[in-house]
């Protein structure tokens, strides 16, 4: 099988198609993303700039990949094919590297956004500084792991380098640690959102989906595997970070099934109304027989509680704009007031008065 001039053989026809399956579905999310910050929500962020430089980071890793199977990736090595092979081997580490973190630091900036309470920020700023500092320093010794560069591939140029070994076990040490971190991060900040519960065990699912992390190796040369999973892990990840982001759009293309997910939080559950759930209590009148006060005896006391509720509520088919906080302090004022009636006059000459009490 060919792609385009590229020779695939058997063996590549999983990474070949995953990996053109998976970066066109990454690239597709992100276009969305893009068309519903612009045309619905009228506004770009940092993040949205992150997420487009890991799309062109995932497109070079792909191309890069192609460039191995085009140089024997998965076959014994060739003398003579090994100097190529090695050079694609580099530009697929640096675009990785650049893919993942660039979309760790839109997923930290886009969390910031979204949890706006003081501990989240700390957490997500210090996620900001780390990964900004940090991917800087992996870009450049990914960069210059041999001086000059091209030592990397020709040994018999003059030159150092670094341990290459030692040095890729680190980073995919260090880099399963942030993934995790950053997997666990967002997690007990979402019990504080103000939305449905259903809803917030799919954003749960959808920051554990981008939980999928593949250390690379020195030199792929018989990695195909790890070529699969690396392009996975950008992948996912790219996914993962635009589907909160694609509700406003969502929201205008399947207004049905937006308006089901809100409309769900007006129905009881196990007799009780959720505090978000948008139903208003004004003017409820309990009686403590039952019965109108004009029915009383002369002797009884009519009790009447008259509870007000101000909720404030979020709807998500009315909310197009993916900037808006969503960790809000559920505001609800309870007020009780006890009326007394009590008997003035006698039934005789048909004289009621009623005294309220606060």
């Amino acid at each position: 099988m060919y792609v385009t001039d590229i020779y695939v053989s058997k063996q590549n026809y999983g990474l070949v198609g995953v990996g053109f399956t998976f970066t066109v579905l990454a690239v597709l999310f992100v276009l969305l993303r893009i068309i519903t910050r612009l045309w619905l929500v009228k506004g770009m962020g940092f993040d949205d700039g992150f997420i487009i430089i890991s799309a062109f980071g995932t497109l070079a890793f792909l191309v890069a990949v192609m460039q191995q199977v085009r140089y024997g990736l998965g076959d014994p090595p060739n003398p003579q094919l090994l100097s190529p092979f090695i050079q694609a081997t580099v530009a697929s580490v640096i675009s990785y590297t650049i893919c993942h973190i660039t979309v760790k630091l839109s997923i930290s900036i886009q969390c910031l956004r979204i949890f706006a309470t003081p501990a989240a920020r700390r957490i997500f700023i210090g996620f900001i500084i780390f990964f900004s500092v940090y991917g800087t320093l992996c870009l450049c010794l990914t960069i210059m792991t041999c001086w000059p560069v091209a030592k990397y591939w020709d040994d018999s140029i003059p030159g150092k380098c670094l341990d290459n070994r030692a040095m890729r076990y680190a980073f995919a040490g260090i880099n399963i640690v942030n993934d995790i971190l950053l997997l666990i991060a967002p997690m007990p900040f979402l019990q504080g959102l103000n939305i449905q519960r259903r809803v917030k065990f799919v954003l749960m699912g959808v920051f554990a989906a981008g939980g999928v992390s593949v250390p690379i190796p020195d030199r792929p040369v018989k990695g195909i595997d790890i070529a699969i999973w690396s392009g996975l892990e950008c992948n996912i990840a790219i996914i993962c970070a635009c589907i909160p982001s694609l509700k406003p759009l969502s929201s205008r293309a399947f207004p049905g099934l937006v308006g089901s997910f809100a409309n769900s939080s007006k129905h009881p559950s196990n007799g009780r109304y959720p505090h978000d759930s948008g139903h208003n209590y004004d003017n409820i009148t309990h009686n403590s027989h039952g019965h109108n006060d004009s029915t009383h005896d002369t002797g009884k006391r009519g009790i009447n509680v008259q509870q007000s509720f101000e909720m404030k509520t979020t709807t998500g088919s009315e909310d197009n704009d993916s900037e808006k906080n969503l960790v809000t302090g559920h505001t609800a004022a309870y007020q009780s007031q006890i009326y007394s009636s009590t008997h003035v006059g006698s039934p005789a000459d048909g004289r009621w008065a009623n005294h309220s009490r606060g």
